[in-house]
């Protein structure tokens, strides 16, 4: 990838703002991150089940689908679909060095747009925040205005009785103050980062509470494998 190409998807933003050894690695040296393992993965496969149950939150609603690295090709069938005004399931966007995919876009009358960022947990944590701040920056920056955002997660005090009942499974909080509070700062975060990635050596970062927070790195047999086998830190 030339320098002059580096762009940032929602999760390598997310990934710069934990660390950026992370940010640079997954640029740069891909083939030291470990295979997923079951437990990661089924936690992808969960999530994935998760966004597809909120969609009956949303009837009527047209998904994007598409190869996932075609970002050009999921931008214009997003931009073809916009007109329809219809709910939007994974729609693409991309705006100067960002791209992301909202959960689920909702037309409003007067042409706006709500966006609905969907959760596996069941309550709403910081990073939430900034993962939809760096989205409402990348799709009014790409010409949408998002009116409100809302993050939708698990209710831990649904039962299940019979058929999923999608109105009981999930909790819908509005969080668009916190993350308007966050957009101004976002640009600035995504210059800083590809600084980083333009430069020809891993940045040296130490090992720190960073690499638990706010999600387990990946890479921390990598960065934690000096460390002797009796080691407080381990």
């Amino acid at each position: 990838m030339k320098k002059e190409d580096f762009f940032l998807s929602k999760s390598k933003y997310l990934a710069g703002l934990q660390c950026p050894k992370l940010l640079w690695m997954h640029y740069h040296a891909k083939d030291k991150f470990p295979a997923i393992d079951p437990q990661a993965q089924a936690l992808f496969d969960q999530g994935h089940v998760v966004t597809k149950l909120s969609h009956a939150l949303f009837s009527g609603g047209i998904e994007v689908k598409g190869e996932p690295h075609d970002y050009e090709g999921l931008v214009k069938q997003t931009q073809a679909l916009l007109s329809q005004k219809k709910p939007l399931y994974e729609a693409a966007f991309k705006y100067k060095r960002a791209f992301a995919r909202p959960d689920i876009l909702r037309p409003n009358k007067d042409g706006s747009w709500d966006l609905f960022e969907v959760k596996s947990t069941t309550s709403v944590k910081d990073i939430h925040y900034a993962d939809a701040a760096f989205q409402k920056y990348c799709y009014e920056g790409a010409g949408l205005k998002i009116r409100k955002v809302t993050l939708v997660h698990i209710n831990n005090q649904y039962v299940k009785n019979g058929p999923i009942d999608p109105a009981e499974l999930f909790v819908q909080e509005d969080i668009t103050e916190q993350v308007e509070s966050l957009v101004g700062n976002v640009e600035d975060q995504i210059d800083r980062m590809v600084e980083i990635l333009k430069q020809k050596e891993c940045p040296d970062i130490k090992i720190g509470v960073h690499c638990d927070d706010p999600y387990e790195c990946v890479l921390k047999e990598v960065c934690w494998d000096f460390l002797p086998e009796e080691s407080v830190f381990i």
